[in-house]
């Protein structure tokens, strides 16, 4: 005698499940392996102290304002000598 189910049960929602886990994980795993980079920058106290010059390397992304404002608080802040930082042309 064969035994039919009153109720249909749609396990669709377990193969859901895993792939969010499995998701997650990967996400989880990329943020322990990826390397975070550090800009340097420079102190403009330490620099006023030792009489230095800096060098202002900005990329394309940054605003003419940003550039002059960081020049501008050198030269106030006694840096002697500021120059920009350019890539040769192509």
């Amino acid at each position: 005698m064969k035994l039919h189910r009153t109720i249909n049960f749609n396990f669709a929602w377990l193969v859901l499940v895993a792939l969010v886990d499995v998701a997650f994980l990967l996400v989880f795993f990329l943020l322990l392996s990826s390397n975070f980079i550090l800009q340097q920058g420079i102190s403009l106290d330490a620099a006023k102290r030792r009489d230095e010059s800096i060098i202002i390397k900005a990329d394309r992304a940054t605003s003419y304002e940003t550039v002059a404002e960081v020049a501008n608080a050198a030269l106030e802040h006694g840096i002697t000598s500021v120059a920009l930082a350019a890539t040769p042309p192509r």
